[in-house]
């Protein structure tokens, strides 16, 4: 068995025993039970229990004894948008958002009552204000941020429950350069990081103000 997998093991077999769920007598998780692809990408428990193992194949949904596979088979019951999973969030509510490696169009949303999952489109149409820069799944909150740009200034947004993007504050001060590439980090409190390639990290307020600036070598 593949470094890969003997790491997914482990992590599966720790993240059980840190949330309780009870895996019965298995040993292992491979393909041989199921598992949709040795490379695991995120695993994750959602509200009622279940463990949600993301691969570049697919995503499994293990219940302790059996594991259900979504992917993007149009036959398939159990389905989703694609296949290369970046990461999954368990949100409040119950549902599940799913990021798709290299995408920036959509997201999955994945509710209870479902087996198949509905595309979110990072559009007007869904409150987005411009181009998405970079998506982030808050695992401790459940929340769903975006980074976008808007005529050469970066706005922050979340996802609201009524499956809509809210403004939550634009960077003041900031103008944004078309060859940056940026990465972003909200924290508990509702102020972010925001790392810009070309112009280096900031730390921004929840009214959107700059309190520090760290330029990059």
């Amino acid at each position: 068995m593949g470094k890969q997998l003997l790491s997914a093991v482990f992590s599966l077999l720790l993240t059980a025993v840190l949330y309780g769920q009870d895996l019965g007598s298995v040993s292992q998780i491979s393909l041989e039970q199921g598992l949709s692809d040795r490379t695991v990408k995120d695993i994750v428990r959602d509200r009622y229990g279940y463990l949600w193992i993301s691969t570049r194949n697919g995503l499994n949904r293990y219940d302790g004894l059996h594991i259900e596979t979504y992917d993007n088979h149009p036959e398939r019951q159990t389905r989703i948008s694609a296949k290369d999973i970046h990461k999954v969030l368990p949100r409040p509510d119950g549902s599940l958002v799913i990021q798709y490696e290299a995408n920036r169009r959509f997201v999955d949303v994945l509710t209870s009552e479902s087996t198949v999952a509905q595309k979110l489109f990072l559009n007007r149409e869904n409150g987005v204000v411009g181009v998405v820069e970079r998506i982030y799944l808050h695992e401790r909150s459940g929340n769903v941020y975006l980074l976008v740009e808007q005529d050469s200034t970066l706005v922050v947004q979340r996802l609201g429950a009524d499956q809509q993007f809210d403004s939550l504050y634009q960077v003041r001060g900031f103008q944004s350069r078309p060859s940056s590439v940026y990465d972003l980090l909200p924290l508990n409190d509702g102020t972010v990081w925001i790392n810009d390639n070309n112009q280096g990290l900031l730390y921004v307020d929840t009214s959107g103000q700059i309190e520090n600036h760290v330029v990059h070598d």
